[in-house]
């Protein structure tokens, strides 16, 4: 067993692209830790630089305290499992899990007795002598786990390997995963965008957004207090409600403002209405899941607006509720590809502009504002349905009005940047 620790690790290809950026991070001896995050976000690049398949650009990475930038890959002592297997397709069942086995010149007759007995625990002892092509997604994954576990490594780094699997076999792989490596009690790195996964496998988990570190905590901490908007949008379904609004503070008093002539009231004793006194006019982000809200509840502080829809999901219904309020995209908060985002949207809407001038032969006055404000705002805020989540069936019907009780003891405020207002009290590494 092993330790990891990276400290500011930073991966930049050609010195431009930048894929990970000033990264800290520590694992500890036996922990499961998995590293979540969209597509894109630099999970896989961390996990390459820790087995070694990608040069570190800068930073330092340790295991169990030795400085390892330089080690080679096979003196590491970690196993890796890819996501789609990386099997010798020439080899059997049994010559994929002793291969490592038999590198290390282990005799044959002690590496065959251990495959066997691997098999036996991964449920593919009938597949020993079969090729990796004629078996299953789920079996292909249990023998590049069999072969990663024979080496008796002192650390995992699984890349996603149930990605390529269906739902029932990686729920049941899951779990496998899961029992296996608390039982051996090595410390395993898991990558994933999937949050059920990392939800239900991880001790802690690492959320990743464009290369850095967004959020660090053990599950519960990551869901229930989120430390970024970023990271409570990545987490739940429904996904949650973020909303804009601006403070206004009076007299001790604070309410946050929302579209359609709205406003939620903080309590005066409320720890965040100290927070924000000072904060008036500012630009505040609330986000407030969909259980948080109730149906026609009691409540000083409520939401309204016409339901447009309710959909039937089995255990629960969903109502999506037009409430004339500006909703923000996680994805794009603080962003500095954001703020690119807008620049370019904004040059190149003066240029659309003027075909379109030249094209119509007329200056449409009204609708040429109209096009700039919604090319201007559209990537970050943008109108859209308040979701609701009801755990059982309501006698309204679409196109009634509606009013929510707003719980907003599990209300949680965001500043502009998407940081909480109230820090979360735990260290992000």
């Amino acid at each position: 067993m092993s330790s990891i620790r990276l400290d500011s690790i930073t991966k930049s290809y050609d010195g431009e692209h930048l894929a990970v950026s000033k990264l800290s991070l520590t694992v500890a001896d036996g922990e499961f830790m998995v590293l979540l995050g969209p597509s894109g976000c630099g999970k896989s690049t961390v996990l390459r630089m820790m087995a070694g398949l990608e040069e570190i650009t800068a930073g330092e990475l340790y295991f169990a305290g030795e400085l390892a930038n330089w080690m080679a890959p096979g003196d590491r002592g970690v196993a890796m499992v890819f996501q789609n297997g990386a099997l010798y397709p020439n080899k059997t069942v049994r010559g994929n899990i002793t291969f490592p086995l038999q590198m290390a010149g282990e005799k044959p007759e002690e590496a065959n007795e251990k495959a066997h007995q691997l098999a036996g625990i991964l449920g593919i002892q009938q597949t020993l002598n079969r090729l990796p092509q004629t078996l299953s997604g789920g079996q292909r994954q249990r023998v590049a786990i069999g072969r990663a576990i024979v080496r008796q490594p002192s650390a995992f780094l699984m890349d996603e390997p149930l990605s390529n699997l269906d739902s029932a076999m990686r729920t049941e792989l899951r779990q496998e995963i899961g029992a296996m490596t608390r039982d051996l009690g090595i410390t395993t790195v898991y990558v994933t965008h999937d949050q059920v996964e990392a939800l239900t496998l991880a001790d802690r988990i690492a959320v990743m957004r464009d290369g850095r570190l967004e959020d660090v905590g053990t599950p519960a901490e990551v869901f229930d207090d989120p430390a970024t908007a970023f990271t409570a949008g990545f987490l739940g379904v429904p996904r949650i409600n973020l909303l804009s609004s601006s403070v206004r503070a009076d007299n001790g008093q604070v309410s946050l403002v929302l579209g359609g002539g709205q406003a939620l009231h903080l309590d005066p004793d409320d720890r965040r209405t100290t927070l924000l006194l000072r904060r008036g006019g500012e630009e505040i982000i609330i986000g407030v899941r969909s259980d948080a809200l109730t149906l026609d509840g009691e409540s000083m502080n409520r939401l309204s607006g016409k339901l447009r829809t309710l959909e039937y999901h089995g255990h629960q219904w969903i109502a999506y509720v037009e409430a004339g309020i500006e909703m923000v995209n996680p994805d794009l908060i603080g962003r500095q590809k954001a703020e690119r985002l807008h620049s370019h949207s904004r040059r190149s809407f003066w240029r659309r502009a003027g075909r379109a001038t030249k094209r119509s032969g007329f200056w449409n006055r009204r609708s040429f504002a109209e096009m700039a404000m919604a090319e201007t705002s559209a990537p970050t805020h943008r109108r859209a349905d308040l979701v609701v989540e009801l755990h059982s069936s309501t006698p309204h019907v679409a196109g009634d009005q509606v009013s929510f009780a707003v719980d907003l003891d599990r209300v949680y405020l965001f500043d502009r940047h998407g940081q909480r207002v109230d820090r979360v009290d735990r260290v992000i590494h």
